[in-house]
């Protein structure tokens, strides 16, 4: 296999794996708005009514991707990502702030780059792999959106990265809902129907939580 088609099946892996993961505001409409995450529910039922939580593979309104991260360790990648992604889909691109996405702007340049295709968000993510500290998001009956704000567990995630859910919702100007449920995203996979598929391992990081045991 020739480096140069290693490159391309790895870029393809990595564009595919970030659409799925669900990292993104997605779904039906509703902008949704800020909510008290004083009392974390442990049951989203319960604070929502009937929810809906979009299907793994469902059309994509952004795709949030950990651009400071990327830009240091693996800037083709970035660059390849945008420009087979946004053709399709938005992005967002995590920086902390203007020092930080100057050198990811200036990267982000070329006819084959559409830069107004990207947006910014005053964030920054440690790991590369968003996936597995969130965020996910949920619609009420009434299409209202929120991110729902699970409590990080994957190996290697950084303890600061366990607050981007709720940065990315009051960037978007979504209401958080905070969940006392141990929850690496990988470990959540649905259909959009109803049907929602866990891993072992859940049950076994959360058997000390009331409703799990």
């Amino acid at each position: 296999m020739t480096s140069r088609l290693r490159n391309t099946l790895l870029l393809a892996v990595l564009a595919l794996g970030l659409v799925a993961l669900g990292v993104v505001v997605k779904g039906r409409g509703g902008a949704g708005s800020r909510g008290d995450t004083a009392a974390p529910p442990a049951d989203l039922a319960a604070a929502l009514g009937s929810f809906y939580m979009p299907g793994e593979f469902e059309p994509q309104e952004f795709l949030l991707v950990g651009g400071g991260t990327l830009a240091a360790e693996a800037p083709d990648v970035l660059r390849e990502l945008v420009r087979l992604a946004a053709p399709e889909v938005r992005l967002l691109i995590l920086a902390s702030d203007a020092a930080d996405r100057a050198p990811i702007e200036a990267m982000l340049t070329g006819p084959d780059l559409p830069a107004d295709r990207c947006g910014f968000l005053p964030a920054q993510a440690k790991g590369l792999w968003l996936r597995d500290f969130g965020p996910l998001t949920v619609s009420d009956a009434a299409g209202r959106r929120s991110m729902v704000d699970f409590v990080a567990t994957a190996p290697g995630v950084d303890r600061s990265d366990d607050g981007l859910p709720a940065l990315v919702a009051e960037s978007l100007g979504l209401a958080v809902l905070g969940n006392r449920a141990r929850l690496a995203g990988g470990d959540l996979l649905n259909n959009g129907r109803g049907l929602g598929l866990l891993s072992a391992r859940v049950l076994e990081r959360n058997a000390a939580e009331p409703g799990f045991a």
